[in-house]
C-alpha cells in the first residue's frame, strides 16, 4: 500500500509537471507568434493572456484583443476570446468569441454581437497547422456599422471539410435573416422585398491554390480557384432563388463556367434591381421580354430556368448579356 501511494503521488507531481510545461509552452508560442507579427508591422497586441484547465486541458483566454495586418488593412477586435485544446488530443481546438467583437476594413467598421460564437477546428498535425476539418454557429447574430447601418441573423451555421489538397466541401445555413433597413429601402421602393429572409442554404466544394493554414493569417489568404455548386436556395417572402454549377476561377480572379438558375417571381427580382440602381429601366423592360420567352418554355411565366454563363469576363444570363464579371479574390 505505501508502494501504491508513492506511485500515485509521483505520477500525480509527474503529471502535474507536464500540464505546468505544456501551459508554459502555450503561452509563450502565443507570445512569440504576437511578437513575429508586430515585428512585421502587424498590430499583434492583447492586455492579458491566461492559460487553465489542469490537469487535462489548456485553456487560453485573452482579454482585449487586437489585431491588424497593415497590407490589407483588416482589423479584428474583441473584449474576449478563448481557445480551449485537450492535452491528449491537440489537434482538435475549441475556440469561443463572447460578447462583442469588432471588424474593420478600409471602409467600415462593424460591431458583432452574439450569444455567443462557438466553433471547432480540426488541425493537421504538423507546424503548419493544416485545416482539416471546421464548424463555426452562430446565434441571435447582430450587426452595426460605423456607417449608420444594422442588420441581424436568427442562427447561422458554417462548416468545411477538407476533402483534398486544397479542397473543401462546405456547408453554409442561416435563417431569420433581417438586412439593414436602409438597404431594403434604396432595393426596394415599391414594398416587394420583406424585412426578414426566411432562410438561405449552401452547399458547395471550394477549391484554392493552397490549403488553409497559419500562412492563411501570416502571409495571405488562399485564392479560390473553383467552385462547384450543388445546392443553393434562397427564400424571401414570394422571392425565390435556387442554383447549381461549376465555375472555374482564374489566377486574376476572372469566373468561366455556368451556373443553372431558377428564379420564382423574377419579375420583381428585376424591379428590385432597378430601384437598387444596379439596372437602367429600359435594360429591365428588354430584359424581361427576353427573359420572359424563356420563362414560358418551362409552363410557367413566374418562373424562371436560365444558365448563368461566365465567358470572356463577361455575364449572360440565358442569351442575354448583364456586364462585366467580378474578380473573385480574397484579400
Amino acid at each position: 500500500m505505501r508502494w501504491l501511494m508513492i506511485g500515485s503521488l509521483v505520477a500525480i507531481l509527474a503529471g502535474s509537471g507536464l500540464w505546468v510545461l505544456g501551459a508554459h509552452s502555450v503561452k509563450t508560442g502565443m507570445d512569440h507568434w504576437a511578437e513575429t507579427r508586430r515585428a512585421e508591422g502587424w498590430q499583434a497586441e492583447y492586455a492579458a493572456l491566461d492559460v487553465t484547465g489542469y490537469p487535462l486541458r489548456f485553456r487560453a483566454a485573452f482579454t482585449d484583443l487586437a489585431l491588424a495586418d497593415p497590407e490589407t488593412g483588416l482589423a479584428w477586435q474583441a473584449a474576449a476570446f478563448e481557445t480551449d485544446t485537450s492535452a491528449l488530443r491537440p489537434s482538435r481546438v475549441r475556440v469561443l468569441w463572447p460578447g462583442t467583437q469588432y471588424i474593420a476594413t478600409p471602409l467600415e467598421k462593424i460591431g458583432l454581437s452574439a450569444s455567443p460564437v462557438q466553433g471547432l477546428l480540426h488541425l493537421s498535425p504538423g507546424p503548419s497547422l493544416e485545416l482539416a476539418k471546421a464548424e463555426m454557429v452562430f446565434n441571435a447574430l447582430s450587426l452595426a456599422s460605423d456607417r449608420g447601418w444594422q442588420a441581424s441573423v436568427g442562427a447561422a451555421r458554417f462548416s468545411a471539410v477538407r476533402t483534398g489538397p486544397a479542397t473543401y466541401a462546405t456547408h453554409a445555413s442561416a435563417t431569420g435573416m433581417r438586412l439593414p433597413s436602409r438597404a431594403v429601402g434604396l432595393l426596394d421602393d415599391n414594398g416587394v422585398l420583406p424585412d426578414l429572409f426566411e432562410g438561405v442554404e449552401i452547399t458547395a466544394t471550394l477549391t484554392f491554390d493552397r490549403p488553409w493554414d497559419r500562412r492563411a493569417i501570416e502571409e495571405r489568404r488562399p485564392h479560390p480557384t473553383g467552385l462547384a455548386l450543388t445546392r443553393l436556395e434562397a427564400q424571401c417572402g414570394s422571392l425565390a432563388l435556387a442554383a447549381t454549377g461549376t465555375v472555374a476561377i482564374a489566377p486574376d480572379g476572372i469566373p468561366s463556367g455556368e451556373i443553372a438558375l431558377r428564379a420564382t417571381n423574377w419579375q420583381e427580382m428585376l424591379r428590385v434591381a432597378v430601384s437598387a440602381g444596379a439596372l437602367p429601366e429600359s435594360a429591365a423592360r428588354q430584359m424581361e421580354k427576353g427573359l420572359g420567352l424563356l420563362a414560358g418554355l418551362s409552363g410557367r411565366s413566374d418562373t424562371l430556368d436560365a444558365p448563368l454563363r461566365f465567358s470572356g469576363g463577361r455575364i449572360w444570363l440565358g442569351p442575354i448579356p448583364l456586364g462585366k464579371a467580378p474578380a473573385l479574390r480574397l484579400r
